[in-house]
């Protein structure tokens, strides 16, 4: 039960993450004017909640790569 609902967790929090990225693509390469609300996606400098969010999600996806890498071996 808890490992599902930790799935569901890191499956949304990837899903934001992957969202979010791919607005500030989006924006990088093409500046469409929707986007230009989003304070977040349209600021070149990325702010320390920005940044922390970044680093605390990569850190999810490497420790669920790990884990799941490790029970797949065993």
């Amino acid at each position: 039960m808890l490992k599902q609902i930790t799935e569901y967790v890191i499956v949304a929090l990837l899903s934001i993450a992957t969202i979010a990225h791919l607005g500030k693509l989006a924006y990088l390469y093409f500046k469409p004017a929707f986007l230009k609300r989003f304070d977040f996606i349209s600021n070149p400098v990325p702010s320390k909640t920005y940044l922390t969010l970044y680093y605390v999600l990569t850190v999810i996806v490497c420790v669920y790569a790990i884990t799941t890498r490790v029970s797949s071996v065993h």
